[in-house]
C-alpha cells in the first residue's frame, strides 16, 4: 500500500504558471478500477498558454455520426446513440484543428490555413470556478473510455478549438454544462 502511494506521489507535479484554465491536479498514470475516471493523455505543452480551448476526443465526418442513427439520419441523434452505445452522456461534437499527419481529405481548411474537424470530445481544459464546472475532469470511466475506443477504433487525442475561448459559448455544449 505505501509502495503505491508513494509512487503516486511520485508521479505528482505542481507547477507555479497554473493558469484558472488548467487542470488543479495531475491525474493517475493509470485507473484502478473500470469506475475510476479514466485516465488521458497529457495536454499539449501550449495548451496553458493559449487562447484556445484544447478537446480531448475523436475526429469524426459528420455522416459517420448520422450513420450511428440512420432511421433519422440527423447528426443530433447520432450523437445521442453514440451516448447510449457508450454510457457516458457527456459527449459533445465541437470543431478542433488537426495535425498535418492526422489531416484527411473530408476535413475543411481553417482561416489560418490549417485541416479543421468535427471532434468528438469527452474532456476539455476549460474551468469555470464561478459555476463549478471543469471539464477536464469530468470524464468517462475506464469501463466507458474502453467502449468508445472500441465505437471509434482508435483512442482519442488533444485537438486545439478551431475558434478562441470567447467564442466558446456558440457550441451547443455550453447548453449542457451544468448537467452533471
Amino acid at each position: 500500500m505505501s509502495v503505491d502511494l508513494t509512487e503516486d506521489l511520485s508521479n505528482l507535479h505542481i507547477s507555479k504558471e497554473a493558469s484558472h484554465q488548467a487542470p488543479r491536479a495531475v491525474p493517475r498514470t493509470k485507473a484502478v478500477s473500470p469506475h475510476d475516471p479514466a485516465v488521458l493523455e497529457p495536454l499539449p505543452p501550449q495548451a496553458s498558454t493559449s487562447n484556445r480551448i484544447y478537446y480531448y476526443g475523436w475526429t469524426v465526418e459528420e455522416e459517420w455520426v448520422e450513420r450511428q442513427a440512420p432511421q433519422l439520419n440527423r447528426l443530433g441523434a447520432g450523437l445521442n446513440a453514440l451516448r447510449v452505445k457508450s454510457g457516458y452522456r457527456h459527449l459533445h461534437g465541437v470543431n478542433g484543428y488537426v495535425n498535418d499527419k492526422d489531416a484527411s481529405p473530408h476535413m475543411d481548411v481553417g482561416p489560418d490555413g490549417r485541416k479543421v474537424s468535427f471532434v468528438i470530445m469527452v474532456a476539455a481544459n476549460w474551468v469555470n470556478e464561478s459555476l463549478g464546472i471543469d471539464l477536464y475532469n469530468r470524464r468517462p470511466t475506464v469501463r466507458q473510455m474502453e467502449r468508445l475506443v472500441e465505437l471509434f477504433g482508435r483512442k482519442p487525442s488533444w485537438h486545439m478549438d478551431g475558434r478562441p475561448k470567447r467564442y466558446f459559448g456558440d457550441y451547443p455544449l455550453a447548453m449542457h454544462l451544468t448537467d452533471r
